[in-house]
């Protein structure tokens, strides 16, 4: 005949420990940085004059404070903020970098998102870049570039007029922020898209001053960091990018996503555990 006893308070306290710390360590454990920033909508748009604090139209964006790389490996946090409202994306870069001559900032989009660098001379232009020098800084740095096969693309008859409604803007002079507007309809995007895209933030007008988000960028090999002229042909650079992804208007994500690390062997083991433990305990 067997006999059933209550669960010891201590047992069943451990049990409830293991599973509080299994289920917290997977709520919890992610990559330390994005790869996917989810862009919410908006219905009241940031006004594109440079100033990115106070600006009401920027209360949808969930600020991703991230690591820029330079080539030599010098590391340097911005934070970025993105909404959309169907027809444009927002893009806000508060760079906490100096203006001056040769400070700027770029985006590289790959509208396609294929890591290829395949725009198009005529609407829509699906992978460009899009430019801001800092305030006082040389207007070179601006523009509206397809980016394609070299050399058919750039650097000869790369830069186009930028589509209706483009509007970059950027102010301070300590901390430099920068905003864009892109037509989304050029891009070849809708909600629900995903994109890639990469910054650049140029403080100097060398490579050693020069700082690209993701890391991956800050590699010759990869597309935001290469030089066009010498290494743009026949490459992918699906690695430099990260995902840019449009929510839609009645989406709930307004934080950047990663793929969830698995928890620990050892924490995983111990629910089951824990849990044949008690199930020993009361068919004793």
């Amino acid at each position: 005949m067997s006999r059933h006893t209550a669960t010891s308070p201590v047992g069943l306290a451990l049990c409830v420990v293991l599973v509080v710390l299994s289920l917290g360590f997977i709520s919890s454990s992610s990559a330390s940085a994005a790869s996917v920033f989810q862009v919410p909508y908006t219905t009241v748009a940031p006004t594109i004059d440079g100033t990115i604090s106070g600006d009401t139209g920027w209360g949808a964006a969930t600020p991703q404070t991230v690591s820029f790389l330079t080539y030599t490996g010098v590391e340097h946090n911005e934070t970025i903020y993105a909404e959309h409202d169907n027809s444009y994306l927002y893009l806000g870069i508060q760079s906490g970098l100096s203006n001056g001559w040769d400070a700027y900032s770029s985006v590289f989009i790959d509208g396609n998102n294929d890591g290829i660098a395949d725009g198009s001379l005529t609407s829509p232009h699906i992978d460009i870049r899009v430019g801001q020098p800092s305030p006082g800084g040389w207007w070179g740095y601006g523009g509206y570039t397809v980016f394609g096969e070299f050399p058919n693309v750039y650097p000869a008859g790369g830069n186009v007029t930028p589509p209706a409604g483009t509007q970059t803007a950027s102010a301070g002079s300590s901390d430099v922020s920068y905003e864009y507007r892109i037509s989304l309809a050029d891009l070849g995007l809708q909600t629900g898209d995903t994109a890639g895209i990469a910054f650049e933030n140029g403080t100097n007008g060398t490579t050693d001053g020069t700082y690209w988000y993701t890391s991956n960028a800050a590699n010759s090999q990869s597309w935001g960091g290469l030089d066009p002229i010498d290494e743009w042909q026949d490459h992918q650079y699906d690695d430099a990018f990260i995902q840019l992804q449009l929510d839609s208007e009645t989406g709930t994500s307004t934080t950047s996503g990663t793929t969830p690390e698995l928890p620990p062997v050892a924490l995983l083991g111990a629910l089951p555990l824990g849990l044949a433990w008690l199930r020993r305990r009361r068919a004793a």
